[in-house]
């Protein structure tokens, strides 16, 4: 659970079906306490156990260092289809199975299908929200264990079922940021993941202005920091619905 609609709706849809219980990760989140306050308070209304599981050193070895060495090196990093692979459906997942659950449910709205034995990874009925390239990493293990509730829904239907429910505050909220840039500033986390190495200030005359270099890191291949924390409302790749995402062994 995020504390945003997706979830909460899955949750719904869930509770339907069988028992829930909330799992909640501790990453490098700016707003924290505010983020699992708000997960708490959504967690009572529904009535189900929230876990909430600590995964900041391995989201620190996993995502951010591999999301700073790849600035560092001049290329553009994707730091959630490597969470997802590494962190949410590969760490996160097996602390829950820990718990006793059988499977996993994620707000993603992507689809999958099974035939002879083999996952295939489609598209989100609403193409404007499909979430299937930022889980084009999984492997069959990991597929094997989620169900994506949402994967048929428009996202109107979403928020309209969580209406129902009561929750009437999630419409506006929505962020596609990346979830620990504090202000979804790049170059102020690159700073502070090694202050002083990338600002040159350039000494001129008295009353003269100083130009400010932001350091290489600033200017990546094949993306800008606009593309990279504030994707398109559109999918930039979006097959058919007859032709899978991914099938990884």
């Amino acid at each position: 659970m995020s504390g945003g609609v997706d979830s909460t709706a899955c949750a719904l849809l869930l509770q339907k079906q069988g028992e829930v219980e909330g799992f909640f990760m501790r990453l490098h989140q700016p707003d924290f306490e505010k983020q699992k306050e708000r997960v708490k308070s959504i967690a009572e209304k529904l009535s189900i156990k929230l876990n909430i599981i600590d995964l900041r050193n391995e989201f620190e070895e996993k995502v951010l260092d591999y999301f700073t060495s790849h600035y560092f090196k001049g290329l553009t990093p994707n730091p959630c289809v490597v969470c997802n692979r590494e962190i949410k459906f590969g760490l996160f997942f097996d602390r829950m199975m820990g718990h006793g659950m059988d499977m996993a449910a994620t707000g993603h709205y992507a689809n999958l299908v099974c035939i002879d034995g083999i996952y295939h990874l489609y598209c989100g009925t609403d193409r404007s929200k499909d979430q299937s390239y930022f889980l084009s990493r999984l492997d069959q293990r990991q597929l094997s264990r989620v169900i994506f509730p949402l994967g048929g829904m428009e996202k109107e239907q979403t928020y309209r079922l969580v209406e129902e429910h009561g929750f009437d505050d999630f419409r506006g909220i929505e962020s596609q940021d990346v979830c620990f840039l504090e202000g979804g500033k790049i170059s102020c986390f690159l700073e502070k993941r090694a202050p002083g190495n990338f600002t040159m200030v350039q000494s001129l005359p008295a009353r003269e202005k100083s130009s400010v270099n932001t350091g290489a890191f600033s200017a990546t291949q094949s993306a800008s920091e606009k593309d990279l924390v504030s994707p398109a409302a559109t999918p930039f790749m979006s097959p058919h619905l007859t032709q899978p995402r991914a099938v990884l062994s």
